[in-house]
């Protein structure tokens, strides 16, 4: 991943949130609020998940596929380069109570999908493209086209690096990480060159800003409006038509 996240910090990431014997997806209420918000624009912008086989790339945990599970999924399929990753689903899964049947582990790299042509009707990512140059986030987006069926979705899911959340995060942690700023216009134009269609970026609200000031604070009303100050994520859409 040239300059970006290595496989390697990726696995003492994940073996760090393993040995904590507890899961931020279900017990943070930071967590909770920000999968909410993903999983109810990934409703509205698909129209369901309803009996979809669906692919995770970079699947970290892969919380949000066991969520579309729960809302009627079929099968999905969560793929990771880090084996580590992988065995942190597997635990979760069985803590939540998956199937084994409804869940398929593939450890492999996002660049090169190891899937045949028009296999999946739904592929997601969050949390991913952020970590690759925009070469290999067009290589990435090209390799999801390939692996949907026809009518199929794509989603990606971006951290908005100027919500009030991340920038905390990064005044807290001394910087950003790996991550990149990536803007509505260069997703957009990405997704049009890798021949998705219907291409759309959407907002996921979920913030720490106190109700209060959202509804109060003419600054904060001003900083959302242009920037999305209130919204943690982005919600990239696009269609293989």
């Amino acid at each position: 991943m040239k300059r970006f996240a290595t496989v390697e910090n990726w696995n003492a990431i994940w073996e760090t949130r393993g040995h904590k014997r507890s899961f931020d997806e279900i017990e943070s209420p930071f967590q909770r609020k920000v999968y909410d918000s993903i999983s109810k624009n990934v409703k509205n912008i698909v129209g369901g998940v309803r009996g979809k086989n669906i692919l995770e790339i970079g699947c970290g945990s892969g919380y949000l596929s066991m969520i579309f599970l729960s809302m009627g999924a079929k099968k999905v399929t969560l793929m990771d380069t880090s084996k580590t990753a992988l065995a942190y689903s597997r635990t979760l899964a069985e803590y939540v109570s998956i199937p084994r049947r409804k869940v398929r582990y593939v450890c492999s790299d996002c660049r090169r999908l190891p899937f045949p042509t028009d296999t999946f009707d739904l592929v997601h990512s969050t949390g991913l493209l952020e970590h690759f140059s925009d070469d290999e986030i067009l290589g990435i987006m090209n390799e999801c086209r390939r692996v949907l069926k026809m009518r199929g979705d794509f989603i990606a899911i971006v951290p908005n690096m100027f919500s009030v959340e991340i920038l905390w995060r990064m005044i807290r942690d001394g910087g950003k990480g790996t991550e990149r700023i990536l803007s509505n216009r260069k997703l957009l134009l990405l997704m049009r060159n890798a021949g998705f269609k219907k291409r759309v970026v959407k907002r996921a609200r979920a913030s720490v800003v106190p109700s209060f000031l959202k509804k109060s604070n003419s600054l904060t009303t001003l900083l959302d409006r242009n920037i999305g100050f209130l919204d943690y994520l982005k919600v990239c859409y696009g269609k293989k038509l």
